[in-house]
């Protein structure tokens, strides 16, 4: 009786140690600032501005510039177009999350980038503290439709969601805006960073289909205003990640001006390289707290394993 009742909790231990080791337990979850999911805002406005940036990847002190930059061009929000994070982990995101969230003065709506997923597919840890990965919103007179291209491809649930969408509420509006992270297209023509055969008819037939007036993507890092399947597209400039464009070695971000006549402006507005992360506060808020459960059930094994080994070497046989 008296083994059972010191072996049982060792035993116990070993078997939480291994469940945490499997399941991938990763703490509790936070508030995010989630997307406005069919909101609509700002009702008939015509005249509006838009900042666009992507492509950080924890790159924060770029990311912090970059913030400053369109603070100062006075958007009315900001669209990121995703690869926030280096290793797609739920403190990783919660840091980016909030980072962001304290760094602009107006809204920013995001779409997840190829870096921001646990795996091809996996999408909770972002959704956790971003919201929805796809969605849809209006401001003025326009309608913005957020499709997640990182998979280079949309999932059969997405590719009927976006048909709904341009369906029903394309009429309702003068203007339409996609933004995703992956191009249909590489337009730089020999980069190779695009949606697969599939992922692209994808979008081309979308584009064909429906008046769709402007796309936005990242991932190119190279700033470019061209047109795909009759549309026009922009690819916006890295603002922290490698920089591709060998005639301007500047991290940079897109603001688009929406013109009451119909007409949607884009300039590229360049920022001063900088790289780095946040040092102490990171490692303090991100690698502690995503290696800390793994460290939990290292020391929970730990201490069955010496149980057990105490209990043998005492020769407790009941």
């Amino acid at each position: 009786m008296i083994r059972i009742f010191f072996i049982f909790p060792a035993l116990l231990s070993v078997a939480a140690a291994g469940f945490l080791a499997l399941s991938g337990f990763s703490g509790t979850e936070g508030e995010g600032s989630f997307p406005p999911e069919g909101a609509c805002m700002e009702r008939g406005k015509k005249n509006f501005r838009v900042a666009v940036f992507s492509d950080f990847t924890d790159n924060l002190k770029s990311m912090e510039a970059v913030a400053e930059a369109i603070n100062a061009a006075k958007p009315d929000f900001v669209l990121c177009l995703g690869d926030m994070v280096r290793r797609a982990e739920r403190a990783d995101f919660r840091y980016v999350e909030r980072k962001i969230r304290n760094s602009f003065t107006v809204p920013v709506y995001t779409v997840p980038g190829n870096w921001d997923r646990s795996h091809p597919g996996e999408w909770r840890n972002y959704r956790e503290a971003f919201g929805a990965d796809y969605y849809f919103f209006s401001y003025g007179d326009t309608l913005f439709l957020a499709l997640n291209t990182a998979d280079k491809e949309l999932s059969p649930e997405q590719l009927r969601f976006a048909e709904h969408i341009l369906e029903t509420e394309r009429p309702k509006f003068a203007r339409c805006v996609i933004f995703c992270h992956v191009p249909p297209r590489d337009p730089k023509e020999v980069g190779g960073h695009s949606m697969t055969e599939k992922g692209a008819g994808q979008m081309s037939g979308i584009l064909k289909k429906y008046p769709v007036d402007l796309l936005l993507c990242g991932h190119i890092h190279w700033f470019s205003d061209t047109f795909y399947a009759g549309r026009r597209m922009i690819t916006t400039p890295s603002s922290g990640q490698e920089i591709r464009d060998p005639e301007n070695p500047m991290f940079g971000f897109v603001l688009l001006n929406f013109r009451a006549d119909g007409g949607i402006c884009a300039e590229q507005r360049n920022v001063t390289p900088e790289t780095g992360g946040d040092g102490a506060p990171f490692f303090r808020e991100v690698i502690l707290k995503r290696s800390c459960w793994r460290i939990a059930a290292f020391a929970i094994l730990c201490a069955g394993l010496s149980a057990c080994a105490l209990l043998f070497r005492k020769g407790w046989r009941g």
